[in-house]
C-alpha cells in the first residue's frame, strides 16, 4: 500500500470514528450454518449401485515440485526392496520380481492438487513405470479423520482416480494400496467432513443455528446450498474410481452409516446453560446462544461427536468442533491461511461511493505490521446476503489488483494477482503475461441506515469475503508460479456512504 493510501486511511478514520459517538450501535443477526456429514443406513435407504463410468470427473493441473521438500532415490533390482522418506511419509514396497531388471526408484514431494487433498503428494519415478507385480504404497494421512482417508492418483491428462481399496491402519496412522505403476499420488479425503467455518465470530445475545446435513465447499468462505447425501456403492469389479465433481465426490463413502453421539459446548453436554451461554440440540439440529456478557476466556467450542460403522460391523469416532469468538462490538475477522488476525471496529472502516468507480472500499489497520485494503471496482455491491463474486479489477491502473494486504512491519505484501517469474540476471522477475486477476466473493447486508447531513448515510454492515491473494517481494521472486494464499475475513462494521461531486 502507498503511503498516500495509508495517509488516506488514517485522515477518513479518524473522521469516520468521530461520527460513530452520533449513531447507535445495532449488532445485526448473525447466522450460521455448521454443517457436518449425515447418511441414512436403513437397507431400504441404500440405493442401487450406481454406473460411475458416466460421471464428469475433475481435472487440475499436475502438482509442482515444492523446494526443499522430500526427494528419495534408491536402484532397486529383480530381488525388489524398500524404498521410503526419512520421516516416513511415504513408503514403497516392491517384491521380488516386480522388475525384469535395475532401475532408480525416486520420490519426489509435490503440491497436492486433488479434489479434496489433504497431506502430502508424491510423484513416483520414474513415471509410466509398469511392474510385473504389484507394489504397496503406505502413506500417512495426518490429520484427516481416518474414516475418510484414502489414495488417490493422477493420469496423465489431468484427471484423478480415488483407490477404492485403500486400506487404513488406525494405530500406525497410515492409509495404503497396492498397484502396477508409477505416477502421482496423494492424500485425500472421500468426502469433506468439517466445522464450517472453523473459527466464527458472535454477538452478545446471538444465536448461531446448527444443522447436521451434508455439503459441498468448493471455494474457501462460501457456504453454498445444502445437499442431501447418499452413499453411493460402485461396482465390485472396479477398484479405480473416477473422482467426479464435488457433489458427487461427497456421495463416495465406504462407511454403511454415520450417526450424531452428542452435542457439547466446552465439553458440557447439551442442553446447557450458564456463563458460556446456551446450548440447545435437538437430534440433528442444535442452537447456540451467546452469553449478554463476553465471557472470560471469550473463546468458546461447539463441538459434535460423530461415529461411523463399517460394513464389517467396526466403528470409529470423529470429534468436529467450531470455535465461537464472542464480542460486543464492531469487528473485523481475518484469516491468512490460517493465520488470524483480530481488529476492532475503530480500527477499520467501510465506505460506499455510488458515483465513482470504486464502488466500495473496506480498509483496515493494526499497526505496521498489518494494513489490509480490498475494492469493489465498477460493479453495485450486493445486499441481499447471497454470495456475489466480483470479478472487475482496477483497469485505471498497470496492476489491477482490487486487494493489498500488507504484514510484518510491510515487509510482506499480497495482492489478488497471480503470475510466474521468468530467469533474469541469475534471478527471477514476474512475467507481465502470466498477471492474472483474482475475484473477489463477498456476502452482505446492512440496516436501513441513517442519514447524516453533509455527510452522508451510515449503515451496519456485516458479511464475509474470500479470494486468492500471492504473494510478492521484488527480491525474492519465484521461477515459477507464485504461491497462493486464502483470505477471508467476517465483519460488523459501520459504513459510510459518500456522494462523490461531479
Amino acid at each position: 500500500m502507498k503511503k498516500a493510501k495509508i495517509l488516506r486511511f488514517l485522515k477518513f478514520g479518524t473522521h469516520l470514528k468521530q461520527l460513530k459517538s452520533s449513531f447507535p450501535f445495532n449488532r445485526g443477526p448473525l447466522t450460521l450454518l455448521l454443517c457436518f456429514i449425515f447418511l441414512s443406513c436403513s437397507k431400504e435407504d441404500v440405493p442401487k449401485p450406481l454406473d460411475l463410468s458416466n460421471l464428469s470427473v475433475v481435472t487440475t493441473e499436475k502438482g509442482q515440485v515444492i523446494p526443499g521438500g522430500i526427494y528419495v532415490q534408491k536402484n532397486i533390482g529383480r530381488e525388489g526392496g524398500t524404498v521410503q522418506s526419512p520421516g516416513g511419509e511415504i513408503k514403497i514396497q516392491i517384491p521380488s520380481g516386480a522388475l525384469n531388471n535395475t532401475q532408480s526408484i525416486s520420490i519426489q514431494e509435490i503440491s497436492n492438487t486433488a479434489p479434496l487433498g489433504a497431506g502430502k503428494s508424491f510423484r513416483l519415478s520414474p513415471e509410466g513405470t509398469t511392474f510385473l507385480k504389484p507394489v504397496k504404497i503406505t502413506m500417512k494421512y495426518g490429520d484427516t479423520p481416518s474414516m475418510f482417508a484414502w489414495i488417490v492418483t493422477q493420469k496423465e491428462d489431468g484427471t484423478w482416480l480415488g483407490d477404492t481399496r485403500t486400506l487404513v491402519d488406525e494405530v500406525e496412522g497410515t492409509v495404503s494400496v497396492e498397484t502396477t505403476h508409477f505416477s502421482d499420488w496423494a492424500n485425500g479425503r472421500i468426502i469433506d467432513l468439517k466445522a464450517s467455518p472453523a473459527h466464527s465470530t458472535l454477538g452478545v445475545n446471538k444465536s448461531k443455528d446448527i444443522v447436521i446435513t451434508g455439503f459441498a465447499k468448493p471455494d474457501p468462505g462460501e457456504v453454498p446450498d445444502l445437499v442431501p447425501l447418499k452413499p453411493i456403492h460402485p461396482k465390485e469389479d472396479e477398484e479405480l474410481v473416477g473422482i467426479p465433481s464435488m457433489e458427487e465426490l461427497l456421495r463416495l463413502d465406504r462407511y454403511h452409516a454415520l450417526r450424531l453421539i452428542s452435542w457439547t459446548l466446552d465439553g458440557v453436554p447439551a442442553p446447557t446453560s450458564g456463563n458460556k451461554g446456551k446450548l440447545k440440540a435437538n437430534n440433528f439440529s442444535a442452537q447456540y446462544t451467546a452469553p449478554a456478557k463476553v465471557p472470560n476466556p471469550q473463546k468458546v467450542q461447539v463441538s459434535a461427536s460423530i461415529e461411523g460403522t463399517r460394513a464389517d460391523g467396526s466403528r470409529t469416532k470423529v470429534i468436529l468442533a467450531s470455535n465461537i469468538d464472542i464480542i460486543d462490538g464492531y469487528y473485523l475477522r481475518i484469516e491468512l491461511d490460517g493465520q488470524e488476525y483480530m481488529l476492532s471496529g475503530d480500527q477499520a472502516i467501510l465506505a460506499f461511493t455510488p458515483r465513482d468507480n470504486e464502488k466500495m472500499i473496506l480498509q483496515a489497520i493494526q499497526n505496521e505490521d498489518f494494513i489490509l485494503g480490498i475494492r469493489i471496482m465498477d460493479e453495485t455491491p450486493d445486499f441481499s446476503g447471497k454470495p456475489k463474486v466480483y470479478t472487475i479489477g482496477d483497469e485505471a491502473t498497470s496492476l489491477p489488483n482490487t486487494v493489498e494486504l500488507l504484514i510484518d512491519g510491510m515487509k510482506n505484501s499480497f495482492y489478488n494477482l497471480s503470475y510466474s517469474g521468468v530467469p533474469y540476471l541469475q534471478k527471477c522477475i514476474p512475467d507481465a503475461n502470466s498477471i492474472k486477476f483474482e475475484p473477489v466473493r463477498f456476502s452482505m447486508v446492512r440496516n436501513d441506515g441513517k442519514y447524516l447531513p453533509g455527510v452522508g448515510k451510515l449503515y451496519d454492515v456485516e458479511g464475509t469475503f474470500s479470494t486468492k491473494v500471492y504473494y510478492y517481494n521484488m527480491n525474492e521472486v519465484p521461477c515459477g508460479p507464485a504461491k497462493a494464499y486464502t483470505l477471508k475475513g467476517e465483519f460488523l462494521l459501520q459504513g459510510t456512504e459518500i456522494t462523490v461531486e461531479d
